[in-house]
């Protein structure tokens, strides 16, 4: 394998981006073994759209309301996603479903993580606050977060890695949230790299 070889990237998100500044700075250590290429959103005014400015990354909007049509909206994902050809395509925040035509094209791997241990607290609507609000209800004694393949329906794909974190006595949503989040930023750039040397070897 060339050293200087990386996967090219591609990253969805749609909140203020600080998973994908973690990414991104793993991508830039020398170890790094994939190159971030470009980020999509859903959202046009969003976080993240200054952390890709931050490090010279293109940013792109793209969402149903600028293409109503399915057919189009596909499109527009693939027209952009043909400029890089990338490797991988990281979720990271990305609150929106993946088109299964991304899902069954074999031009890349895509991958998601999730903030509990799947498959509890997960499908529609389990995501964020939701999540660890459902974990602390049910008085569970460990949560964590689940880097997994993406399919077709939320959260339901391979999964390739999984981290526990304790529940504590005292932990409220907010709490637990921010311990996951924090091992969160470590853990799936980490994985990301690892699939990286898969696509290389």
């Amino acid at each position: 394998m060339n050293i200087k070889e990386k996967v090219h990237t591609v990253i969805f998100a749609s909140g203020a981006g600080t998973l994908a500044e973690a990414i991104i700075e793993h991508s830039l250590n020398d170890s790094g073994l994939y190159k971030v290429c470009a980020i999509i959103s859903n959202n046009s005014a969003t976080g993240v759209s200054s952390i890709a400015s931050k490090y010279g990354i293109p940013f792109h909007h793209i969402s149903t309301v600028l293409y109503p049509l399915h057919d189009d909206y596909v499109a527009a994902l693939f027209r952009v996603l043909n400029l890089y050809k990338p490797g991988l395509l990281i979720l990271a925040g990305y609150m929106k479903l993946i088109p299964k035509e991304l899902i069954n094209s074999k031009q890349w791997r895509i991958l998601n993580t999730h903030p509990a241990l799947l498959p509890k607290f997960g499908g529609k609507g389990m995501f964020g606050i939701h999540v660890h609000k459902k974990v602390i209800e049910k008085m569970e004694q460990i949560s964590g977060l689940t880097v997994h393949r993406v399919s077709e329906e939320y959260d339901s794909g391979e999964i390739v890695s999984q981290e526990v974190v304790p529940v504590l006595e005292d932990d409220t949503p907010e709490s637990l949230e921010a311990r996951i989040k924090a091992l969160e930023r470590i853990v799936y750039p980490r994985i990301i790299n690892e699939e990286s040397a898969l696509i290389l070897a």
